[in-house]
């Protein structure tokens, strides 16, 4: 054996605390070694030479600094990672909704003359007409016929027109809806779906980087208009605002009622 691995098993040895083959080796060793000899006839009598402390602490306080410095560095670094994802997340793939009191809208309506529907008998097509808004305007349904001011309605053919339609108003409801945001931009998801003479829309909107701000959802100034056809605004209509508390829902029905 080397004598670096002998003198570090003389203690053991001399506190008879090695194996019986460990024992064989150190015995040949010493018995072949003259300074390995000394030192364990040294330490044996308890004469041992301490080494310089000094000489032993810089060493590992140059260790232990460097240590340190990885273990602040490590931390650093796992740190910012956890921070730059929780970022990513939140502002880029999936940002939080905005909360119901940074919402705030108002409604308006623009009315235009009112539209008759119909289909027509015979190739079950589906044909408007427009009626001015001030018209004296009936069906008749016992002769199947429109009056106008007191004149029969004609289609384009000349043949009456059929009173099995209905009479839309025309124009457009109008809602500005605006979300309070610091950031400049600003995701918007909208959905609608319409069904007969009701529509039912839901929108959201989530502040984010303008990178990932996509140019088909643009919010311009932290809002948008919503608008729909008073014909598709019947009862039970509603729009419904998500936010990140609550839900905003409003009842496009009553707001068209009082719009007009």
């Amino acid at each position: 054996m080397k004598c670096e691995i002998i003198r570090d098993l003389l203690p053991l040895y001399i506190d008879d605390a090695l194996s019986d083959v460990s024992k064989e080796e150190v015995v040949k060793h010493l018995n072949g070694c003259r300074d390995c000899k000394r030192i364990y006839e040294e330490m044996n009598e308890g004469d041992v030479i301490v080494a310089d402390p000094v000489k032993e602490i810089e060493p590992m306080k140059k260790v232990k600094r460097k240590l340190r410095i990885t273990k602040v560095l490590f931390t650093a670094f796992v740190s910012a990672f956890i921070l730059l994802t929780i970022a990513y997340e939140l502002l880029c793939a999936n940002p939080l909704l905005v909360s119901s009191d940074k919402i705030t809208y108002n409604v308006s309506s623009y009315i235009a003359d009112p539209v008759y529907s119909y289909f027509e008998d015979v190739n079950s097509i589906r044909k408007e007409v427009i009626i001015p808004k001030d018209a004296d305007f009936k069906l008749d349904t016992f002769e199947n016929t429109v009056y106008v001011d007191g004149v029969k309605l004609l289609d384009d053919s000349g043949e009456p027109v059929p009173a099995t339609g209905t009479l839309y108003p025309g124009g457009s409801l109008r809602v500005f809806i605006h979300a309070d945001n610091r950031l400049t931009a600003m995701k918007r998801d909208i959905d609608q779906t319409y069904s007969d003479d009701k529509v039912s829309a839901t929108l959201g909107f989530r502040p984010c980087l303008p990178f990932r701000q996509d140019i088909n959802e643009l919010c311009e100034e932290n809002g948008m208009v919503w608008s729909a056809p008073l014909a598709n605004i019947g009862e039970g209509s509603t729009l419904t605002i998500h936010c990140r508390d609550k839900d905003i829902v409003l009842d496009l029905y009553k707001l068209s009622k009082e719009a007009e």
